[in-house]
């Protein structure tokens, strides 16, 4: 009841379902496959909620690197790494002139401690060639 409509980080629970939610995930600068990014998450809130005493959420978002990445069902946590809401911008296409953001939503219905998981994928349109006239 602070009046905060946005939030840099949500714990929040939804139909028994314990989640928190973040807009960064650090992935220190490296190029990951989207599994190992994921289990990196799903092992990072492990290891916070065990050096805090803390409740293991039962999934873990993060958001900001423009890939899904889920961790699957290895650990206690399901990690999932969100897409864009937008395609790469200029700083990032510099960066990684081949890269396409992913870019999507994620829904989730909870109830009675279950949930299950709705990926919404939207697919950019390729770049076209550029022929000489």
């Amino acid at each position: 009841a602070t009046g905060t409509h946005s939030w840099y980080r949500l714990p929040i629970q939804a139909g028994g379902v314990r989640f928190h939610v973040a807009h960064h995930a650090s992935m220190g600068g490296k190029e990951l496959s989207r599994g190992t990014a994921a289990a990196g998450m799903a092992v990072d809130t492990l290891t916070y909620c065990a050096a805090h005493n803390m409740t293991i959420p039962d999934v873990v978002v993060r958001s900001h690197n423009h890939r899904w990445a889920v961790s699957g069902t290895t650990y206690p946590v399901r990690a999932v790494g969100m897409p864009a809401w937008q395609l790469a911008t200029a700083y990032v296409n510099a960066r990684k002139a081949m890269s396409i953001a992913d870019v999507g939503l994620c829904v989730w219905l909870c109830e009675r401690g279950e949930y299950t998981m709705h990926p919404i994928r939207f697919q950019p349109k390729e770049d076209r060639y550029w022929t000489s006239p």
